[in-house]
């Protein structure tokens, strides 16, 4: 994937601006994590659901439960992508397997 911006300004965090490089967040999957939460709820940045996909989903790749759980909830819910269940209960399981509570719940239920 390319990062076409070189610097991402977030406003918000610990009451200030923050300056991240693109090689700040390569392989930082709880950065990764935390920008796709923020582009999910638009905080500090426009809310936008495929730029929060692209975040979650190299942090999942990482082996960041938190991401693969909410990569789970955006396919479940149909956010930001078709709804698809099949790819919903692929993202809980792994988010599961590390102990994620909430994913093992919604493959409970």
């Amino acid at each position: 994937m390319r990062f076409v911006l070189l610097v991402v300004f977030l406003m918000g965090l610990s009451g200030g601006a923050l300056s991240l490089t693109a090689a700040d967040v390569v392989n930082d999957a709880e950065a990764q994590f935390n920008l796709g939460a923020m582009f999910q709820d638009g905080q500090g940045v426009p809310q936008n659901d495929k730029v929060a996909l692209k975040w979650y989903r190299l942090a999942a790749e990482q082996g960041h439960a938190k991401a693969q759980f909410n990569l789970g909830f955006m396919y479940s819910a149909g956010q930001g992508v078709p709804q698809d269940n099949k790819t919903a209960v692929k993202w809980y399981r792994l988010a599961a397997k590390q102990g994620d509570a909430s994913a093992q719940y919604n493959l409970g239920v």
